[in-house]
């Protein structure tokens, strides 16, 4: 902006006069000639907070030194005194408005104004809903500016350096640009900044209002410390209650986190029967595990934590049987006659169908053990499975008639007892033939056709009577 002065000289004596001109100006321009103007720093003077110690040191620059200071135009707020050398000091004592102006002098008698902003001892508090928490709950930290109906808006940041020249230029800013203010009673305003991205940690959060029209930005409100834990989860475990020993169990896993807490686990879930185990990497939720023995059982499930969340566990019970097996029985001649050898057959195969809800089929093994045959309640004998998975007995001593058979498998570490039956038939033969017999039946055979020669010849020689 610029102004022009005109005057009438009526005197050649030669005179000395003074100008004012507002802080605002930075030149003053006479004959075609600049002259630098008296500058005052700060400028605009900050305005103290209450309850809080306020020393400003106001300083002057352009003239000639050294300057003076004094207050005019209004008052001080209450509790600040200004010395001649500039000293604005003291500890405000209320919030009730305040609006004045500091002529600053040189040497020479130059002087220029510096104005406070109009308005009210401004103060600024910080506090938070909690002073522990856990990751992903949210924590709200308030704000609350007294002044002169402070309005705008509060910057919140987390583990900045106070003496940052900018704001939290070596922090996190929380709440973006800032929480607005939102008057709760006259001359006190409330900014709120709802926080859940603060990582594990102990943290150091300070708020810094901006000031308005009205209201000068009070310093950097107290620190407020804040210690973020881990979240606890909860992991659960799914799993088939039984299958066969050799059956591939499919398990599911899920971990989640435990209320105040949020947000996604990451890492890995362990499941183990003691014996056989498989690793789940989140956010993967299944695997499959191979039991190597039969029996009642634990499924373990361990969650390691990570750098946000702790470990936890889940366990569920798994029964682990034996598989089923299949007897067929056999003999070498069925049915038989009396006095004839049978070997008897055993042929032992293990069941391989899969569990129910599980696709892949187990690969059979041969059983190993021993086969008793028995004849009703009469013992046959005893013999060991053989590579191919058969035992035989042999037998002369059925009699005549049917023998129901049972083969029973003694069963293995891994296959189940289990029996097959047959039945044997045995046949009585042909009715035995004494020694010297056969000659005597052609005697008997010829007797018995010259009867019936003789017999024939009296009946022809009666009819010719």
């Amino acid at each position: 902006m610029t102004s022009a002065m005109t005057s009438t000289v009526t005197s050649a004596k030669l005179s000395r006069f003074y100008l004012r001109v507002a802080a605002a100006a930075t030149a003053l321009c006479i004959g075609g000639a600049a002259f630098a103007l008296i500058t005052v720093t700060p400028s605009p003077i900050p305005s103290p907070a209450t309850g809080v110690a306020y020393n400003v040191a106001l300083s002057g620059a352009g003239g000639d030194a050294p300057y003076t200071f004094i207050a005019t135009n209004g008052h001080l707020p209450a509790g600040i005194a200004l010395s001649p050398d500039g000293a604005l000091a003291g500890t405000a004592t209320s919030a009730a408005g305040f609006n004045y102006t500091v002529v600053a002098a040189d040497a020479e008698g130059r002087e220029t104004d510096v104005t406070a902003a109009a308005g009210a001892t401004v103060a600024a508090s910080l506090a938070s809903s909690i002073a522990s928490s856990v990751f992903g709950q949210s924590v709200a930290f308030t704000a609350t500016v007294t002044g002169a109906s402070p309005a705008g808006s509060v910057q919140f940041c987390a583990d900045g350096n106070p003496a940052d020249a900018t704001f939290c230029a070596s922090g996190t800013l929380l709440c973006g640009a800032g929480a607005t203010l939102n008057g709760v009673t006259a001359g006190s305003s409330v900014a709120t900044c709802p926080v859940t991205s603060l990582d594990v940690g102990s943290h150091n959060i300070v708020a810094h209002y901006a000031g308005d029209a009205n209201n000068s930005p009070p310093p950097v409100t107290n620190t407020k410390a804040l210690l973020v834990n881990k979240a606890a989860t909860l992991l659960t475990l799914t799993a088939p209650s039984g299958v066969p020993i050799g059956q591939t169990v499919g398990v599911s896993v899920g971990v989640a986190a435990v209320a105040p807490g949020a947000g996604t686990p990451s890492g890995s879930v362990t499941i183990s029967d003691g014996s056989a185990a498989c690793v789940v990497v989140l956010p993967l939720t299944a695997c499959t595990l191979t039991p190597t023995s039969p029996g009642s059982k634990t499924l373990t499930a361990t969650y390691g934590g990570d750098a946000h969340f702790t470990a936890s566990n889940a366990s569920a019970a798994l029964t682990i049987g034996l598989l089923a097996a299949n007897v067929v029985v056999t003999s070498s001649a069925n049915p038989s006659t009396i006095g004839q050898s049978v070997t008897l057959t055993a042929t032992v195969t293990q069941q391989a169908a899969p569990a129910a809800g599980n696709a892949k089929a187990l690969i059979a093994a041969t059983p190993t053990g021993t086969v008793t045959f028995t004849s009703g309640a009469a013992p046959l004998g005893t013999a060991v499975l053989n590579a191919s998975g058969q035992a035989s007995v042999t037998t002369p001593a059925l009699l005549a008639g049917a023998h129901p058979i049972t083969a029973a498998y003694s069963g293995d570490a891994t296959t189940a007892a289990a029996t097959g039956t047959l039945v044997q038939q045995v046949d009585g033969g042909p009715v035995p033939t004494p020694a010297g017999s056969g000659e005597g039946l052609v005697l008997l055979t010829l007797a018995l056709t010259v009867l019936a020669a003789f017999g024939t010849r009296r009946r022809l020689s009666g009819r010719r009577r």
